[in-house]
């Protein structure tokens, strides 16, 4: 095993660093600031715009090939594949390697000191007991938080949890995000990330893991829903007041904390960091709703689809598994003819796989209950009756990403599968 000083890579999922340097600079958040000042790198996916989805992306951050040449579109199909990973090629050279929700990543690992897959992607945790209870927690907490419904369970789960890895450094700022969480929602996802933070040291600790890495979405999701509520950013486009209150920043309150997760990462002087955005997002130039199904397998009965599995994915999309590849045509027909009002399709996506349906809830205007769904003629779902709305959408996907180490001068450009390849040459494969 070579001799290299452990790193930590920390996946910032689509931060917009060129947005975040506003509030670095206004409000001098140092650690984030020091980050900026060290070893700056501008990626780039080289991809048509179809391409430019995370789940695609950090999988070329993970394998070193193009979207063409993994051929993985969707979120969650990384298993049905033999690619081998950067995780599974450092831990083959004699390293100690842990992961926590790596996107669209396949345990392929022999004997991980740690691993939990993200929500979507079905493989197996690190076998540990508590990697087991953290999947099965944080994946209903991140399920139940789509359809804006936690249920107790879930809630339950977080608890047990949560006694055993939050830090108590932390605790002022899991009672604020906890209970502003009542008022504005976004606050749970800053929650979610701090827990995400915190169960990486402790395992990080227990470990001492020579590769470790931490995907955090919870960026992501504030850009994509709540960016016209920036006060820095200038937009012409802002959210209605009942969707959330001109006095609310998102964009602020998680770049305050990740400011502080970053400074946690810098102190550990054992350690060496890489941060990561994969892709970006770029404020997004008109008003477009989103909307989810709220009980897949009762709309997908009511319609007289037979099926054998539904699987929910982020946000509108969701996979249907069947007996056969009739059964999945018959399905295709149906979904086809679900319209709103009869003018507009509901499932503007349908990708037809064989023996599966991908499927993506598209209609992009505003729902009431004076709107209606039909299958052909005939109403099926008066108003919201089985819809539930997700967003506004705010912030569209970008090809330009960010790469920053406290490590390593670098400052040119690299396309983003070459981050691949950096990882391979810092631990000397």
């Amino acid at each position: 095993m070579s001799n290299v000083k452990n790193l930590i890579f920390i996946e910032l999922n689509e931060l917009n660093f060129k947005y975040a340097k506003k509030y670095i600079e206004k409000y001098n958040l140092k650690n984030l600031k020091k980050l900026c000042d060290q070893n700056f790198t501008n990626t780039i996916a080289k991809e048509s715009y179809e391409y430019l989805e995370p789940w695609i992306q950090w999988t070329s951050v993970h394998s070193g090939l193009s979207a063409k040449e993994h051929k993985v579109f969707r979120l969650g199909d990384i298993v049905n594949t033999n690619i081998k990973d950067i995780f599974s090629i450092i831990e083959e050279k004699g390293f100690k390697v842990g992961a926590i929700m790596p996107m669209n990543t396949k345990n392929n690992l022999s004997s991980p000191a740690y691993f939990i897959p993200d929500a979507w992607t079905k493989t197996s945790t690190d076998k540990s007991v508590w990697s087991k209870i953290l999947n099965k927690c944080l994946t209903q907490i991140i399920l139940d938080n789509s359809k804006q419904k936690v249920t107790l369970k879930s809630f339950f789960y977080l608890f047990i949890c949560f006694l055993k890895f939050f830090s108590i450094s932390n605790l002022s700022l899991y009672l604020k995000y906890f209970f502003k969480g009542n008022f504005n929602k976004y606050y749970l996802v800053l929650f979610l990330d701090l827990f995400l933070h915190d169960i990486h040291l402790k395992l990080l600790k227990k470990h001492n893991t020579n590769f470790s890495t931490l995907f955090l979405n919870g960026i992501a999701h504030i850009q994509h829903h709540y960016l016209f509520n920036s006060k820095l950013i200038e937009n012409n486009i802002k959210n209605p007041e009942w969707y959330l209150s001109k006095k609310e920043d998102p964009f602020f309150e998680i770049i305050k904390l990740y400011d502080k997760i970053i400074g946690d990462y810098l102190h550990k002087t054992d350690y060496n960091l890489l941060v990561a955005t994969g892709l970006s997002q770029v404020k997004y130039d008109r008003i477009k709703f989103y909307y989810r199904l709220r009980n897949h397998e009762n709309f997908l009965k009511k319609i007289g689809i037979n099926y054998k599995k539904v699987f929910p994915r982020m946000t509108r999309d969701f996979l249907i598994e069947f007996n056969n590849e009739s059964l999945a045509f018959d399905a295709e027909k149906l979904l086809k003819k679900v319209t709103i009002d009869k003018k507009e399709n509901l499932f503007g996506i349908i990708e037809n796989r064989g023996k599966s349906l991908f499927v993506t809830s598209t209609y992009p205007n505003e729902l009431t209950n004076a709107n209606n769904i039909y299958l052909d003629d005939d109403i099926i779902l008066k108003g919201l009756e089985n819809l539930t709305f997700v967003a506004i959408k705010n912030g569209m996907h970008s090809e330009e990403g960010y790469m920053f180490n406290n490590f390593e001068k670098k400052s040119e450009n690299i396309e983003i599968k070459e981050i691949f390849f950096f990882l391979k040459k810092y631990f000397k494969i």
